[in-house]
């Protein structure tokens, strides 16, 4: 009787802690576990997040607004934001996000295969070794991450920004993930978008979950 009593304290804490969270913020949150240890103060995991929307013809920052790095054509569409209003997350220095792909395909257009956020896999074109710019004199995004790595044309990437939109750290690729991205100083948001040079004939979209895991605590 002593441990179903900690059990159902420990559900009931989490519950109550979840209730609390989301009238105040309004924002759903999940629970991943519950644990019941041998004290009164029970420990609850949860998640806070959503799952966003990227259509093929965001670019992953605007270049109007970050000319140094800039990219394409101009002519992608502004990127899927993620910030507190929406996902729920503190944006707080040494936050760790997890994003990952859900659903969804897209295409640069024409005949050229649809695919996942990792990207056209058999593409000469993108950044990393092997891989080449297209052949228009046009940078890529992926140009500005780590060249060290792979990173194939219309593969998901991402960037912290402030809240005008202006680059905080270095873009980074996130592929299908799950990949976990840490929140630096004087970031507000995570932008993301596609890896292309010409967005106008983009097709598809994906569905791509964007999620912080923490803890909470109460006592009975």
């Amino acid at each position: 009787m002593r441990n179903e009593s900690h059990v159902s304290s420990s559900i009931l804490c989490g519950v109550l802690c979840l209730a609390t969270c989301a009238l105040a913020t309004g924002i759903l949150f999940a629970p991943i576990a519950v644990q019941a240890q041998s004290t009164s103060l029970p420990a609850t995991r949860i998640y806070l997040g959503a799952i966003f929307t990227v259509d093929s013809h965001a670019g992953p920052w605007l270049p109007s607004l970050n000319p140094a790095y800039d990219y394409g054509f101009h002519d992608n569409s502004n990127p899927t934001i993620v910030n507190e209003a929406n996902s729920g997350i503190r944006f707080t220095p040494g936050t760790v996000l997890t994003i990952t792909y859900m659903s969804g395909l897209v295409s640069a257009g024409g005949s050229l295969p649809f695919t996942d956020a990792n990207g056209d896999t058999t593409s000469p074109y993108g950044c990393g070794p092997g891989l080449t710019d297209p052949p228009n004199g046009k940078l890529l995004p992926c140009d500005y991450g780590d060249l060290s790595k792979k990173t194939y044309l219309m593969a998901l990437m991402g960037v912290f920004t402030d809240s005008n939109g202006v680059i905080v750290g270095r873009p980074f690729t996130i592929g299908d993930g799950p990949y976990h991205a840490t929140v630096p100083a004087r970031a507000t948001q995570l932008q993301m978008g596609v890896v292309d040079d010409i967005y106008h004939d983009n097709m598809g979209s994906w569905s791509i979950q964007v999620v912080h895991y923490g803890s909470t605590a109460c006592s009975l």
